[in-house]
C-alpha cells in the first residue's frame, strides 16, 4: 500500500513528528 502526500502535508507531519519527539526526549531526558 503506497500513500502518496502532497509536499505540505508531508512536511506538516515531520514537523509534527520532529516537535512530538523533542518534547518527549525534553520530558524524559
Amino acid at each position: 500500500m503506497v500513500l502518496i502526500f502532497p509536499t505540505e502535508v508531508s512536511v506538516s507531519i515531520c514537523i509534527h513528528v520532529l516537535a512530538l519527539g523533542l518534547c518527549f526526549l525534553s520530558k524524559h531526558g
